[in-house]
């Protein structure tokens, strides 16, 4: 049985071996702060989406009758609900393509798949895919339909300032 772990062990160092290209450097430890920051923004947007129109007519209602700037920017923002989700898609896009193009970059600095580049094309889509659909949309969301009015609140600002971006610029171009 022993000897069976230490196949397995020696196996596993050469595998790590074989892959393995360069240390953390600073680059690489900016790159992985960059990624969790990207995907936290990601999070935040994309459980907007579920957070905005889960609101019932009641809480549109309630929200409008106070006087706070964050309420005042949900119900406008709700105003007009496919520009909303548009400015939510587009932003949602932009920082998913840079969480992509940071973690390829963070995993072909890590790993060397220069004799398998399909394995590496693998588990660059596996382990890209997993981190965005997980801590990006599907946790996020489940948490916004439990606290939909806090995170429409909390993003209802810089929504509303990004969708305030995305008009002056179609405006500007036509």
């Amino acid at each position: 049985e022993s000897s069976s772990d230490e196949d397995y062990w020696r196996c596993l160092l050469l595998i790590s071996n074989k892959f393995i290209l360069s240390p953390l450097s600073f680059n690489l430890l900016f790159a992985i702060a960059a990624i969790l920051i990207f995907l936290g923004i990601s999070a935040l947007i994309s459980g907007s989406e579920v957070a905005f129109f889960s609101l019932s007519k009641k809480d549109l209602n309630d929200l409008s009758k106070k006087h706070s700037y964050q309420e005042q920017a949900v119900v406008r923002l709700l105003n007009n609900p496919r520009y909303l989700l548009s400015t939510i898609l587009i932003f949602n896009n932009l920082v998913n393509i840079a969480i992509i193009i940071i973690s390829s970059y963070v995993i072909l600095s890590l790993f060397d798949f220069s004799n398998s580049p399909i394995l590496g094309f693998i588990v660059e889509v596996l382990v890209i895919s997993f981190l965005i659909l997980l801590l990006s949309e599907i946790a996020p969301k489940i948490y916004a339909t439990k606290n939909n009015i806090q995170l429409a609140k909390l993003m209802a600002i810089p929504l509303y300032i990004a969708r305030s971006e995305e008009h002056t610029s179609e405006l500007q171009s036509h």
